[in-house]
């Protein structure tokens, strides 16, 4: 019996440890991504300005204008790309307020079906009689289409993607995610895919920032660093469940408000 007790410890003391250094080094890229997506913001927001004067200093139908319109369309995905590094470093401010899950997977949905293209099915399966969250409504529709577009990576030659909510109460923190969700009352967002899976030595490192196993210019690596980022920033928790040639299932678990819109 001493010695079960002994070998609990043990496990115990071990994913501590683990949880402890995968926290550490989150924090420790995050710091680093927050500074450069500051000094980044600024030079756009310099090179947009200059930009935006021109255009106006040009007649209509001036050849240039295109040009320069161009360069603004540009300092704006730059822009979005900063805003994912703030998320990744927990330093993007929220604007909470109290939603339904279901309500962003509805429209973030409409917008995807345009995205995943003609050889991909998306179905949902959302509870009727859903709790309400409190959430920043743009990093919930960011979190459920980053992992759709995850999905859709992860299938080239088409397959079927699912999102599905429901409510789950956690009565201990469980063992083996990559977020264990503290133990409460959660909404819980899934997104399954029937793609290639991964083996664990990559699932250990999606979440980190940069990481991708995508060819170079087809990824940042930062969609799934960006989901840890906005579920940390909640208190809520991430499962993940892959393997190869068994596709991957994403499961979010966000803490359950009782406050009414």
């Amino acid at each position: 019996m001493e010695i079960a007790q002994r070998i609990d410890a043990e496990k115990g003391r071990e994913k501590l440890q683990q949880e402890l250094l995968q926290s550490q080094k989150m924090e420790v890229v995050g710091r680093l991504a927050g500074g450069i997506a500051h000094d980044f913001n600024n030079i756009l927001v310099a090179i947009s300005g200059y930009a935006e004067f021109l255009m106006k200093t040009m007649p209509d139908g001036a050849p240039a204008k295109d040009d320069l319109n161009e360069i603004v369309r540009e300092t704006e995905r730059g822009a979005l790309l900063t805003r994912q590094l703030s998320t990744v470093a927990r330093n993007q401010p929220l604007q909470l307020k109290v939603l339904s899950v279901n309500t962003a997977a509805e429209d973030a949905c409409k917008m995807l079906k345009r995205l995943i293209g003609v050889n991909m099915h998306l179905q949902t399966n959302l509870e009727p009689a859903l709790d309400s969250v409190k959430c920043d409504q743009g990093q919930i529709s960011q979190v459920i289409m980053n992992l759709v577009i995850n999905a859709r990576d992860a299938m080239p030659d088409g397959g079927k993607i699912i999102i599905e909510t429901a409510n789950e109460e956690v009565t201990a923190s469980p063992e083996g995610m990559p977020l264990p969700p503290p133990p409460g009352h959660y909404v819980t967002l899934k997104v399954t895919d029937t793609g290639t899976g991964m083996p664990s030595e990559t699932a250990a490192h999606i979440f980190e920032p940069f990481f991708t196993t995508k060819p170079e210019g087809k990824g940042t690596g930062l969609g799934l660093s960006t989901v840890y980022g906005i579920v940390h920033q909640v208190h809520g928790g991430i499962g993940l469940e892959t393997a190869p040639g068994k596709g991957t299932a994403f499961k979010i678990y966000l803490p359950r408000t009782l406050e009414r819109a």
